[in-house]
């Protein structure tokens, strides 16, 4: 039997152990025999060797992801998820997740191991903070080592839907449900291009799988050299980080059916003419393709996601199905 003494002891030692990695690599680490299982802390999941042992599996494949997102976004490099190598969760039911994953450079395709810490402010829906994204061997800034923290920025209540007569200067219907199924509508009619003034307050359209009004093509903000539709892939992790935080069960399988209809990114810094590198973002999604019981596959929904990255590099995501 041991005092509480003794246990805040052994407890400590734990941590220091664990902090020498900053929670990614600790096989090494051990505790007492006798207190297994009364030390609280990390469950280590090897991806390689047990692919159906790790919980929220999608999910935490999208934590990853996001990873990459964030160093992308930050130091412009682009690497491709290759897979998992392991993960280290607490055991909360709001956690924080320390990934290990394999990245191939897409140009000399040298695969290296990447590390990825997400820590979630909600087990019931998107809001969390992604605090490291580096390579194993990159050597960044010691900060002290705390399990499960929010040090990213707080993200504030996320904004209201656009109203219909602003969205519909960018395209007819954009957020009208009648209008996309050939109903009479009040934006049926196509007004001119969008004023300075009115691009030079947010808005920038991202048309998936249909083409782009003529007046875009010909007046476009973006020139094609600077902003490929690959830059925008964020915008699909970003959904379905959404409906995987509603659902931490949900499949790959399921989730793969989700697709984008349109989205509109709302820049909150100076990127307006190049929104896909905006660090400090809100995201308009309408998507289909989850099937659910009370609304099948073919229904039209909402998502809204809001990106803030701080001063110390730290990306906060927060978002909801509407």
């Amino acid at each position: 039997m041991y005092t509480d003494e003794e246990y805040d002891i052994a407890q400590r030692e734990y941590w220091q152990q664990v902090s020498k990695s900053e929670g990614f690599d600790i096989e090494d680490v051990s505790i007492p025999s006798s207190m297994a299982g009364m030390i609280s802390g990390l469950i280590p999941y090897d991806c390689q060797r047990d692919r159906g042992g790790c919980p929220y599996r999608t999910l935490v494949n999208l934590y990853a992801q996001l990873g990459l997102r964030q160093y992308s976004l930050l130091k412009g490099n682009t690497f491709e998820f290759v897979s998992m190598v392991k993960v280290n969760m607490l055991q909360n039911l709001v956690s924080s997740f320390y990934v290990t994953l394999l990245v191939r450079d897409p140009i000399t395709l040298e695969e290296k191991e990447f590390q990825v810490r997400t820590d979630e402010r909600s087990c019931v829906s998107l809001y969390l903070a992604c605090s490291v994204a580096r390579f194993k061997d990159e050597v960044t800034i010691k900060r002290p080592f705390v399990p499960h923290f929010h040090d990213g920025a707080e993200v504030p209540v996320l904004p209201d839907w656009p109203s219909e007569t602003l969205a519909a200067q960018f395209h007819p219907g954009m957020f009208d449900t009648n209008a996309r199924r050939g109903l009479p509508s009040d934006t049926s009619a196509r007004p001119g291009w969008p004023s300075d003034s009115l691009l030079e307050q947010f808005f920038y359209l991202l048309p998936f799988g249909c083409m782009l009004p003529t007046e875009f093509e010909r007046e476009c903000v973006l020139e094609e050299s600077r902003c490929r539709s690959s830059d925008f892939d964020w915008t699909y992790l970003y959904l379905k980080l959404v409906v995987c935080a509603h659902d931490r069960w949900i499949s790959e399988e399921v989730l793969s059916k989700v697709e984008i209809i349109y989205a509109v990114v709302i820049p909150l810094d100076n990127n307006l003419y190049y929104p896909c590198t905006a660090q400090n973002l809100n995201l308009f999604i309408v998507y289909k393709g989850l099937d659910t019981a009370e609304m099948g596959e073919d229904v039209e929904r909402r998502a809204v996601v809001s990106q803030v990255v701080n001063c110390s590099g730290y990306l906060s995501l927060r978002g909801k199905l509407l």
